[in-house]
């Protein structure tokens, strides 16, 4: 007696890596199929996942009344399916007209495959860009699969910018006393000021109430008054209808 087995199959991969699906029927007849691949593995059931990629297969199973059947089939070709890759981009933009403090930070990717590739225009490959002039700026995501997307985004220049204050980019808060303290010059012009770091992450990790460099000063310390890691933060200024926004560099 001869009974040749029938079977369907995708013709695609919805993910990488993973086999197709064979379903067998055996013209209405219910069976108990013990379905064994070339590579020896058995398993009994009325599906098999293929576990190799291409090339002529051979599955063998039988019935209660130990009927052994073969069937070979070529696997097709794959086609590879992912969500869209997509990200989001937090924007600074710069204090004044000509500054160079502008930043941008690349966060929420999804799509593709991880891990991914971060490139900004000037070539950089951090998540955080600083030290941005206004202007039109492009960052690409790389997908581990290769896919990949690019956008663009503006700096611009906020129009209350404390233009005369001079706010710099980095201190080393590590006990020698040189520049372990966060000076923003010319400060005193604004008495009644708030002052709020924030870390990488959007978390307020200290805020200043009449920041003055001498008896309101940042040491590098958070809310609690402990050591933050060395890191690119940022700060919001407020005076009265002012805002300044921009990164510092703390460095141990």
């Amino acid at each position: 007696m001869s009974i040749k087995p029938m079977y369907s199959k995708p013709h695609y991969i919805l993910c990488l890596l993973i086999a197709n699906l064979l379903i067998f029927s055996m013209n209405g007849q219910s069976l108990e199929r013990a379905v064994i691949s070339s590579t020896g593995n058995s398993t009994l059931s009325t599906s098999f996942y293929l576990e190799s990629t291409v090339g002529e297969m051979a599955v063998e199973f039988s019935n209660s009344t130990n009927y052994v059947l073969q069937a070979g089939f070529q696997q097709g070709n794959s086609l590879l399916i992912f969500d869209s890759l997509d990200f989001t981009i937090d924007i600074f933009n710069t204090s004044c007209e000509g500054y160079s403090d502008g930043s941008a930070i690349v966060s929420n990717i999804n799509g593709c495959i991880a891990p991914y590739q971060i490139i900004f225009s000037d070539g950089s490959v951090d998540s955080t860009q600083t030290g941005l002039l206004a202007g039109i700026h492009q960052v690409t995501v790389i997908g581990f699969n290769g896919c990949s997307l690019t956008k663009s985004f503006e700096i611009g220049t906020e129009p209350l910018g404390f233009c005369d204050l001079v706010f710099y980019s980095g201190f080393t808060p590590n006990g020698d006393n040189v520049n372990d303290l966060w000076l923003i010059d010319n400060i005193t012009n604004y008495p009644e000021n708030t002052l709020t770091i924030y870390n990488r992450y959007g978390e307020k990790v200290n805020q200043f109430k009449n920041y003055d460099n001498s008896t309101v000063v940042w040491d590098g310390s958070n809310l609690n008054d402990k050591l933050l890691p060395g890191a690119t933060y940022f700060y919001v200024l407020e005076s009265g209808n002012q805002i300044k926004k921009g990164w510092v560099e703390l460095t141990k």
